[in-house]
């Protein structure tokens, strides 16, 4: 499933003009990495399973995109190691800048948030900025859109 998502961001992001001339290198990787942990350890069950069973996960991330922050928390936890620290070479800042556009992409797959995003992201590409805000909003509408 990973690898269907990372083909079908690279292709939309890179294929519409309009979006692919608004996201920096640096954001085509965190969509990327976004792309290959969005349901990573993901335990077979849904968001609404695990805030109605009160189970550990949904008691430790309060009952909001349940399996959303699990995914990036293990994912993250998992690049700590040294073997899997895909982002060691970068700078902290675009460390820092990978990690938030991931989070916010996983974010963004939550779907009792779609429509937030979708509205966000109208408004935004609509007038055309190059603001990173916009292009947050951007990178998370690409990963809401292809990986539903």
């Amino acid at each position: 499933m990973a690898v269907s998502v990372c083909v079908v961001c690279v292709c939309w992001a890179t294929a519409v003009p309009r979006i692919s001339g608004m996201l920096h290198d640096i954001d085509g990787l965190a969509v990327i990495l976004a792309a290959v942990v969005h349901d990573y350890r993901h335990p077979g069950v849904s968001n609404n399973f695990l805030i109605s069973t009160q189970s550990k996960l949904a008691i430790r991330y309060n009952d909001m995109s349940v399996l959303e922050k699990f995914h990036c928390a293990q994912a993250f936890g998992l690049m700590l190691e040294p073997m899997y620290n895909l982002l060691g070479d970068l700078g902290k800042d675009k460390r820092a800048h990978v990690r938030f556009v991931v989070i916010q992409c996983v974010l963004a797959t939550d779907l009792s948030y779609g429509q937030q995003f979708t509205n966000a992201f109208k408004v935004k590409v609509g007038r055309g900025t190059m603001k990173d805000s916009v292009r947050s909003v951007l990178c998370r509408r690409c990963c809401c859109c292809c990986w539903r």
